[in-house]
């Protein structure tokens, strides 16, 4: 098991009433064939340790890093990817129902499916505010000479801003984030929706036929 599945573990023990009433944000992996996945991830991640630590003090770019993380990256199978991928996925969907559990008590009853997109919007906002963070970190290190007599400060931070409202046009923990995070996760769940019913058509027609029937009745009751 991962660390990070260690540490869920032990928030589990420490804060949770487990097993919790609402089977849907159970955290603990019962199940062998995911506990196998986490440690075929965990297996992956080490044989590539010291060469991503290496990226990570090479003192490149931001950019640079990602490029070469790309690489290393490349050198993976298909299975590996996969692998990698769907354990994080996991780990992720754990941490996201987590905060869920507590945050939803918060608000009002009904208000379920707002909480949950609030959150999954919170932690894609931190993984953009941990990658300002990286440009920042770099701009300071490589790009900052205060000993230069025609240094300008207040210029020098308004292109470090400049170079993340680059990379991020809505902003990071804004109104127009979320605004922008709520259109793309509605766009996803009408296109789920449109799949699903193309590949039963038999639902569809059910659903609509339902839906006119529905119609029918409410004019006849004007």
């Amino acid at each position: 098991m991962n660390r990070l599945s260690r540490k869920l573990h032990k928030l589990e023990d420490n804060v949770l009433d487990f097993p919790p009433d609402d089977d849907d944000i159970l955290m603990y992996i019962g199940d062998s064939d995911e506990q196998l996945l986490h440690d075929r991830a965990n297996s992956i991640k080490q044989s590539l340790k010291d060469e991503a630590q290496a990226i990570i003090d090479s003192g490149a770019s931001v950019e640079q890093q990602n490029e070469a993380a790309k690489q290393l990256l490349s050198r993976l199978s298909d299975e590996e990817r996969a692998v990698l991928d769907q354990s994080a996925e996991f780990v992720s969907y754990r941490m996201e129902r987590l905060v869920y559990k507590w945050f939803a008590g918060a608000y009002p009853h009904g208000e379920d499916a707002r909480v949950m997109l609030r959150v999954m919007w919170f932690f894609g906002e931190m993984r953009k505010f941990n990658h300002a963070c990286l440009i920042e970190d770099y701009e300071w290190n490589n790009n900052r000479n205060e000993d230069d007599p025609d240094f300008d400060d207040n210029a020098w931070w308004e292109a470090v801003e400049a170079k993340i409202k680059a990379e991020y046009p809505e902003g990071v923990f804004t109104k127009k984030s979320f605004e922008e995070y709520e259109r793309l996760h509605d766009e996803f769940v009408a296109r789920k929706i449109r799949e699903y019913y193309e590949s039963h058509p038999e639902e569809r027609e059910a659903l609509i036929n339902g839906l006119k029937k529905k119609n029918e009745e409410l004019k006849t009751n004007e």
